[in-house]
Formats: structure tokens, C-alpha cells, sequence
């Protein structure tokens, strides 16, 4: 499913996690090189932005809050890190994906969970 939204409008804007769960400001935003179509962003957390990781948007919704995936607060700070000096290739894309496939069933089952750290997209 194609996101609705532009590099722009994604570029910095706040990731919530399953649960409404602030994870971060979004750093880069990646698209297909053959498509254009926008597959990946990388999003900066940690207390002093000390790590930064990728999230693929398959999934994931647009709102006026910023963008919502479906995966867990911590899957997102377990994925693998990003590297703000190379670009993505097709290798890197497949251990992002092969990572959230692979945590994606245990997440949907901690999305049941609420918590009031952070919940409030507004």
C-alpha cells in the first residue's frame, strides 16, 4: 500500500509506535531507486539521539500527529542501525525487512498493550 504523504512532509516529523508510543524524530527518508516510491525512514532515539535506526513504511499511516507504524517502541530501538554516510542497497533493505517480518507477530501482541508514558499524539 503507497503511503500518502511526500519526503517532505515526513522529513523530521514525530514516528509513534504501536500503543501511541513516541519513538523519535525521523532523520532520512529513502526511496526506490527504480520506483520513487518512498520504502524506508530512519529515525533518531535515545535520550540524546545517540542511535539511530531504520523502519520500513509498508505499513505504516500518515496523520496529522506524524507517521504511525505497527511495530513496537522496542523493535524499532532493536533494529539495525543506520548509516547516515552510505546509501541503502538491496542487501541492507533485506535485513530491514527480513528483522521486521521476523518481530512483526510478537508486536502485534504488545500493540494490545496501552501505556500513558508518551501516549498522547496531540
Amino acid at each position: 500500500m503507497a503511503l500518502n504523504v511526500t519526503a517532505t512532509q515526513l522529513n523530521q516529523a514525530v514516528m509513534w509506535a504501536a500503543g501511541q508510543r513516541k519513538v523519535g524524530r525521523i532523520h532520512q527518508v529513502y526511496a526506490d531507486n527504480l520506483t520513487q516510491e518512498l520504502s524506508f525512514v530512519s529515525v533518531i532515539i535515545g535520550t540524546f539521539g545517540s542511535r539511530e535506526t531504520y523502519v520500513p513504511l509498508h505499513e505504516a499511516t500518515w496523520a496529522e500527529h506524524g507517521l504511525s507504524v505497527p511495530y513496537s517502541k522496542q523493535t524499532i530501538k532493536q533494529a539495525p542501525s543506520a548509516d547516515a554516510d552510505r546509501a541503502l542497497d538491496a542487501e541492507d533493505e533485506q535485513l530491514i525487512y527480513d528483522y521486521y517480518a521476523a518481530t512483526h507477530e510478537v508486536t502485534s501482541d504488545e500493540a494490545s498493550e496501552t501505556t500513558t508514558e508518551e501516549s498522547d499524539p496531540h
